[in-house]
């Protein structure tokens, strides 16, 4: 039986789960090739046939594979983690916590079940704004995020508030800046009547979005495909932008929160999924050699 963190869970690794089905198929496999019923409680046969030894060849050759697909999967299994701010900010380094404008934990609005993460409303020419970090363990260059955000104010024009992911050189948020990707509001760029993302290198960085802003829950998300490079951002299930980036890196951190002014209108955040897809690549050698195990034992 697999044990129960394969299904539950707000942080889950795969890994195990995949060990414990392989050895439950390694027992089956065994047990196909045993004629354990042929041979008598308590007889020990005095010498093994051929027919045994040809067995027990197939047995060893189904096993070193099955282990191969194991140690396959151990290193490139998928990753999620989810953040719904029921347990507050335990998961996130709050910057600015002390200050006058940090974020906060809110039941006001939610998605589910009841709790969400607030910027703070900050006027015009405040400084020492709030933001959250959460620095991502399981990096790769492949992943799909997505979270949803509340609008407070439409017709505020003035607004920075969004999410942003980043790339750095020494995981987490040291070293050099290598890449970042934002959705959100920023007021900087017109019209800010629409959302915005923005790529910030190997691209023209911000770039409006033909979503029109409404107050209200609204959804976004950003997908990379580290081996075409492929990058793609939705806001409400429309599809926001699309490029194709030379140089991909893998995601280090999630930052809730501009750190700068939002005019007076902060933004609730919550439901936020981050997933490190299994390469496909991986996904295709272990299938193979999966397929030669079916070969081996249709030899029998």
């Amino acid at each position: 039986m697999l044990p129960r963190s394969c299904s539950e869970g707000r942080e889950v690794q795969q890994q195990e789960c995949r060990r414990v089905s392989i050895l439950i198929a390694g027992r089956a496999v065994w047990a196909a090739h045993s004629d354990r019923s042929a041979v008598a409680p308590g007889h020990v046969p005095e010498r093994t046939s051929e027919g045994e030894k040809e067995k027990m060849k197939r047995f060893m050759a189904i096993a070193a594979a099955l282990t191969l697909v194991s140690a396959i999967s151990a290193s490139a299994a998928s990753f999620t983690w989810t953040e719904n701010f029921e347990n507050g900010l335990s998961a996130w380094t709050e910057v600015n916590a002390s200050g006058s404008y940090p974020v906060t934990v809110s039941t006001d609005q939610a998605v589910s079940p009841t709790h969400s993460a607030r910027t703070a409303d900050a006027p015009t020419g405040a400084t020492g704004l709030g933001y959250i970090w959460h620095q991502v363990d399981n990096a790769e260059k492949d992943f799909d995020l997505t979270w949803s955000f509340y609008d407070t104010n439409a017709a505020n024009t003035g607004q920075r508030n969004w999410i942003q992911v980043m790339s750095y050189a020494d995981g987490g948020i040291s070293g050099s800046l290598q890449q970042l990707f934002a959705i959100g509001t920023y007021n900087s760029l017109a019209p800010t009547t629409v959302y915005q993302s923005r790529i910030a290198f190997q691209s023209t960085s911000w770039a409006t979005t033909s979503v029109v802003r409404s107050v209200g829950w609204h959804t976004a998300r950003i997908k990379q495909e580290g081996a075409t490079g492929l990058v793609t951002m939705w806001i409400d299930d429309t599809q926001i932008r699309q490029e194709t980036l030379a140089t991909v890196y893998p995601l280090t951190a999630i930052r809730v929160g501009s750190g700068v002014t939002n005019n007076g209108a902060g933004m609730y955040f919550d439901d936020i999924t981050f997933v490190t897809p299994e390469p496909g690549s991986m996904v295709a050698l272990g299938a193979g050699l999966l397929s030669m195990v079916g070969l081996i034992r249709r030899k029998k």
